[in-house]
């Protein structure tokens, strides 16, 4: 009997240029030195790549490796190249240092990785994502790690901006949580919703962080949360005029912490893959991730 063979996806070589260049705009986002110092050097490779093509295959080339990158348009590389020519070395910054040439070289980025720079330029959750988790939640009644301009579309009955400093304060109910996404900042946040829903006080939240699958922090969270929505695709953030950034450096992953999973999963399934940790008891899946049995053979 013949067996039809699979199609397949030809894809083309990945550029190792580009996977390197791309490595190291994905690792600025720890602490501020090593950001500053693996965006220049980022930029520096960049440089020395478009030296290296003929004229006319500079914007082909970030157009075919814009997954390697972390980036999808010109601007973005433009900013990193021109950071790498204007700082002359980073070998002995510190944090201020760092946070001062911070400052200098990205004041206008707008399409970096969410985690860089030092709060003059915001990013926020769509729309369409925080809506999806109001009609999970039904309200949301505190946003933790906010501002005003985010309000807007979260709307939360309360909520605390970096000055009111949330992580000193106790958490109740409903809770929708974006947090800062550069270290120490995300564990703090992260082990204040955990220990704020284990002691009772948060009934329910959703909590949307980077894709970080091989941090304590991430296991952490999976561990307790009831279900996961691993995004397909990457979540574009918006500034304050609603305009989008770059395809972020990681995906994206919603945390879901509460009794309605049936209803976390059949709302966040069209946007990713659902993951609902097995009960010992039995499979308890949700209707809607339940597969038609095959037929009898």
């Amino acid at each position: 009997m013949n067996v039809p063979a699979l199609a397949a996806e030809i894809l083309p070589p990945q550029d190792s240029d580009a996977a390197q260049i791309g490595d190291l705009y994905r690792k600025g986002k720890s602490s501020m030195v090593d950001s500053v110092r693996y965006l220049v050097e980022a930029g520096q490779r960049l440089i020395a790549k478009k030296g290296s093509l003929r004229h006319g295959e500079w914007l082909s080339w970030l157009t075919a490796n814009a997954d390697a990158l972390g980036f999808d348009t010109p601007r973005t590389a433009q900013l990193l190249m021109r950071g790498a020519e204007k700082a002359k070395s980073t070998s002995h910054l510190d944090e201020s240092a760092a946070r001062q040439l911070n400052r200098e070289l990205w004041d206008n980025f707008q399409g970096g990785p969410r985690t860089l720079g030092t709060g003059e330029t915001e990013w926020y959750t769509p729309a369409r994502y925080v809506e999806l988790a109001r009609r999970v939640l039904g309200a949301i009644d505190l946003d933790p790690a906010s501002c005003d301009a985010a309000q807007k579309t979260v709307r939360a009955t309360t909520y605390y901006t970096k000055a009111e400093d949330g992580l000193s304060r106790e958490w109740r109910g409903r809770i929708w949580l974006n947090p800062p996404y550069a270290q120490p900042e995300i564990v703090h946040f992260i082990d204040k919703l955990i220990g704020e829903r284990s002691d009772g006080r948060v009934t329910a939240a959703i909590a949307l962080v980077n894709n970080y699958t091989d941090t304590g922090w991430f296991h952490a969270a999976a561990e307790i949360a009831d279900a996961t929505c691993f995004t397909r695709g990457r979540v574009k953030f918006v500034n304050i005029d609603g305009a989008e950034c770059d395809a972020p450096a990681q995906g994206s992953v919603f945390f879901y912490f509460g009794d309605r999973v049936s209803d976390f999963a059949a709302t966040f399934l069209e946007i990713g893959l659902i993951n609902v940790p097995y009960s010992g008891d039995g499979l308890d899946i949700p209707e809607c991730l339940r597969r038609a049995p095959k037929a009898a053979s």
